[in-house]
């Protein structure tokens, strides 16, 4: 998050600069005078405040695209993640918590104690449902749907997952 955080205010700070060039050149290119001839100051003045908003743009989107990149995923070729996963899918063939319909594959996205946090892609062949879990012991929880999903992920999941989540990282997915 803090490389996310650096790219994002890097990118404020160079359209600041880059506007304060376009808006004001003459007090901007006073500050930061260009060197050369003539003709190399005339283009750098045309062109230097175009290239600072772009390259501020570019930054902030990467820091928000790569928001989700420090997820640390359980690794589903270790022996616990995979039974962990068998464990969830069996409940949710017999849970009446929720409704699941068939078969269940399941991704682990982390446990913390006697809480687990999963997504299952579940169907039937007539219907399916694809949805993030919590299942504390042997009680499974699903966020509700609509205008409530986002407040109730962000209060069901720790703060990594809940972003990733709502972000549909294709990490999560099983």
């Amino acid at each position: 998050m803090p490389l996310q955080l650096l790219m994002i205010g890097t990118g404020v700070v160079f359209i600041a600069v880059g506007i304060w060039a376009i808006v004001r050149p003459h007090s901007f290119f006073r500050v930061f005078p260009t060197f050369g001839s003539d003709a190399y100051a005339a283009r750098a003045k045309r062109h230097l405040p175009n290239i600072l908003v772009a390259v501020g743009g570019f930054a902030v989107v990467a820091g928000f695209l790569n928001s989700a990149g420090d997820l640390a995923l359980p690794d589903r070729t270790s022996a616990d993640v995979q039974a962990e996963e068998q464990r969830i899918a069996a409940l949710l063939e017999s849970t009446t918590d929720i409704w699941i319909p068939g078969e269940c594959n399941v991704r682990l996205l982390g446990q913390e104690g006697s809480t687990s946090y999963a997504w299952a892609d579940c169907s039937d062949g007539l219907a399916g449902t694809s949805l993030p879990l919590r299942i504390d012991t042997e009680q499974v929880a699903a966020p509700g749907d609509g205008s409530i999903f986002s407040d109730d992920v962000t209060t069901m999941f720790p703060s990594e997952l809940a972003e990733a989540i709502l972000a549909r990282d294709e990490r999560i997915f099983p």
